[in-house]
């Protein structure tokens, strides 16, 4: 060991300032480590873990959006079926009032016609009384001017009743 140490005296190395060196490095290392290389530690682990969560949030958003998206698949193919629906029972509701209104008109119209009826027979009955009025009283006044005297009510209404026979034969 004489040797090495008498080449390396030589040379020019010296044991204690080797050993200084070396805590002097073991110092400078010790100081970065806490001024430095802690901080940007801390920094790269800080941003690590905001990439991560990043990374998890946006797959998580892509779950809910897939989740949204089939909700709201399921929500138009809901409002679809509910839409047929409400046109079908619409239509349905427009054909019910339809017939309801056509068997109305219907009515009316048959009511209108029995009433036109009605009132066709009632003023056929006055016609046919004035006509038997207006016959009865032509046959009266010529009875008595082919006669040549005033006849008396019961007459005439046996002249009445005798013309009323013959026409409704």
């Amino acid at each position: 060991m004489d040797f090495i140490n008498e080449l390396l005296s030589k040379l020019g190395f010296d044991f204690g300032v080797a050993l200084a060196n070396l805590i002097n490095f073991l110092i400078i290392v010790l100081i970065l480590e806490f001024l430095v290389f802690k901080p940007v530690r801390k920094v790269m682990h800080d941003r690590q873990s905001a990439i991560n969560k990043g990374l998890e949030d946006a797959r998580l958003g892509e779950l809910k959006l897939k989740e949204a998206e089939e909700t709201a698949s399921e929500i138009i193919k809901e409002a679809r079926v509910k839409s047929k629906d409400i046109i079908d029972e619409t239509y349905k509701r427009s054909e019910t009032i339809s017939a309801e209104l056509s068997v109305k008109a219907e009515e009316k119209a048959d009511e209108i016609i029995k009433k036109a009826k009605e009132e066709g027979e009632a003023s056929k009955l006055v016609l046919k009384k004035e006509v038997e009025d207006e016959m009865t009283n032509l046959v009266s006044k010529l009875t008595e001017k082919v006669i040549g005297q005033d006849l008396d009510q019961s007459v005439k209404e046996k002249i009445k009743e005798r013309g009323l026979e013959s026409v409704n034969k």
